[in-house]
């Protein structure tokens, strides 16, 4: 299953940069796209992230407007 899921974020990871990399090529937008690409939607193991998330999501529910906290679970579920 782990190949899978690889396998299948390798191809999400390509298939962003094609459809971004107008972006990519622009200095005003390029910083925040390659984050966006790497960071968040990389090929990356997001557990060590994902678990410091869990930790703080009970001060994000406790000090931020509902919206906000319901935003942040919808985030961590996607």
């Amino acid at each position: 299953m782990e190949a899978a899921v690889t396998e299948v974020k390798e191809l999400q990871a390509l298939r962003f940069r094609a459809t971004y990399a107008d972006l990519i090529q622009d200095p005003a937008c390029a910083p925040a796209t390659r984050f966006f690409l790497d960071e968040l939607y990389g090929v990356h193991d997001f557990a060590q992230r994902d678990a410091q998330f869990g930790r703080i999501a009970g001060a994000v529910e406790r000090l931020f407007p509902e919206a906000v906290a319901q935003l942040a679970v919808d985030l961590a579920e996607t």
